[in-house]
């Protein structure tokens, strides 16, 4: 027995002696250049307002600047303001769209009115520092949205399901889907719900999009439906990924802040993306 208290006393001394509080020293890197970009067919900019709502938008053009922090920072990301940022397209090449700053901001707005074409091509270019940065994107022309059904849900719950349809069109074509239920989103902000990629069907007259979720009688329903590129459909798709692993603290007003990784977008020697987009939306209130 006191061979074993013995052992015993020495092998805690020794645990005891190999303890050793280690500081990790997470060097700060110099701060990149985040971009958050719009184009629309709409004046109000619905995407833009889904995610800096404070702001009234009366132009289909919008880019929000702001640049990284540390990983462990928890404040919002810094305003990069006093930038110059320009969109061009090819509906007018010889026109050049000078964004004006809300001051010290970092959202930058095209003049009243002013909204994007279908089928064009959108160029931006932003210099900020002594740097430029650039992105490209089009603006897919899709159909607006006809109709809606309405049916009893079958999965054992009460409530009605909700399908929306938009004509068919050749060619390929990826979307942005958004659900509403009385004014509120129901894409949780860890997560990004966007459609498969559509291709042209002869037998399919309609492309159906039905809400994953379930409404009562006097709700208020909303469906937004965006066309996007394939290069911003990628950005998307990285971006649901990175926030599903990233928990509650995802969203894009922190995504740059609070995941391990950076998602991969489409503009120059900075992160974030370009997005041209054609936006419809179809509201109702179930009967």
């Amino acid at each position: 027995m006191k061979v074993l208290w013995s052992f015993l006393l020495v092998l805690t001394i020794v645990l005891t002696a190999c303890e050793k509080n280690i500081n990790l020293d997470l060097q700060s890197t110099p701060p990149q250049l985040v971009v958050n970009g719009w184009v629309t067919n709409v004046p109000a900019n619905v995407p833009a307002a889904a995610h800096f709502p404070t702001i009234k938008y009366t132009t289909g053009f919008v880019v929000k600047l702001t640049t990284t922090a540390d990983y462990y920072t928890t404040d919002s990301t810094p305003a990069a303001s006093g930038a110059t940022v320009t969109i061009t397209g090819s509906d007018s090449p010889s026109v050049k769209r000078i964004l004006t700053e809300i001051p010290a901001s970092g959202i930058y707005l095209g003049a009243p009115n002013t909204v994007g074409k279908a089928g064009a091509t959108y160029y931006l270019t932003v210099q900020y520092k002594g740097q430029t940065y650039t992105a490209q994107d089009i603006l897919d022309s899709i159909p607006p949205i006809d109709s809606v059904q309405q049916k009893p849900s079958t999965s054992g719950k009460a409530g009605y399901r909700l399908t929306y349809y938009t004509h068919n069109i050749a060619g390929v074509h990826y979307y942005l889907l958004k659900f509403y239920k009385n004014d509120s989103l129901l894409n949780s902000n860890t997560s990004v719900t966007d459609a498969s990629t559509q291709y042209v069907n002869p037998n399919v007259t309609e492309l159906p999009a039905q809400s994953p979720y379930l409404y009562q009688i006097t709700d208020r329903s909303r469906f937004e439906l965006y066309s996007i590129s394939q290069p911003v459909y990628n950005y998307y798709n990285q971006l649901a990924q990175q926030l599903s692993i990233s928990g509650s603290g995802g969203g894009f007003s922190s995504v740059f802040v609070t995941i391990p990784a950076n998602v991969q977008g489409n503009v120059s020697n900075a992160l974030g993306f370009f997005e041209a987009s054609m936006y419809w939306v179809m509201t109702d209130t179930l009967k």
